[in-house]
């Protein structure tokens, strides 16, 4: 009986060959899962050990959970993490379809929120959260205006915790989303927190009933 002698190099190189796809879908998940968890503040930086941000949120899908997450962070669902991955194979160029630039892309994210809301001619402004929502918000405002402004925000029991100082034009984290160290609770530059007063609105009762009024 012959014997067929195998060449170590090569059996290797087979077995890379079918490795590599794997090696591929693993990379590009790691990724899309760093990427997801960027462009925002350290509440959403998931943990080394845990792989689960402060909200206990991951940025990989976790089927087997049920998640009870804030407005901020959940777990991204499997449908999720596919779509976003085929928009980043496609901002990277690296996609059957036709590569996109990133200014198109937000635009058509922009447009389609609002077909999605049916409010045509509207424009969307897109945020890291909603704590940064409520300072775009402000930040339009003393744009618009040189008067003295009173905020108005509503449920305080039931938004983020930075919403106060957002609200009145203050660092709410030491952190900013674009990476700079400030003092929380500090002013913001060009905010003129001075001009600011910070009113608030409960919408339940001492029972926890909506109120009516």
């Amino acid at each position: 009986m012959s014997q067929t002698r195998r060449d170590p190099q090569t059996a290797l190189a087979k077995s890379d060959q079918r490795l590599q796809p794997h090696a591929d879908a693993n990379n590009a998940s790691a990724s899309l899962s760093l990427m997801l968890a960027a462009g925002g503040d350290m509440r959403i930086w998931p943990d080394a050990s845990s792989g689960r941000n402060q909200y206990g949120t991951r940025t990989t899908p976790s089927p087997g959970e049920i998640s009870f997450a804030s407005t901020t962070a959940s777990n991204i669902s499997p449908t999720g993490f596919a779509a976003a991955g085929r928009a980043l194979s496609r901002l990277l160029g690296t996609a059957p379809e036709p590569a996109i630039a990133p200014e198109q892309w937000f635009d058509d994210l922009r447009d389609a929120i609002v077909d999605h809301l049916g409010l045509p001619g509207s424009k969307a402004i897109l945020a890291a959260s909603g704590t940064d929502a409520e300072l775009l918000a402000l930040g339009l405002v003393i744009g618009l205006a040189a008067r003295p402004i009173t905020n108005i925000y509503i449920a305080p029991d039931e938004t983020g915790n930075g919403i106060p100082l957002a609200a009145a034009g203050r660092h709410f984290s030491h952190l900013t989303a674009l990476g700079e160290m400030v003092a929380s609770g500090q002013p913001i530059d060009g905010l003129s927190p001075d001009r600011i007063e910070v009113r608030t609105i409960a919408i339940r009762d001492a029972a926890g009933r909506p109120r009516e009024h």
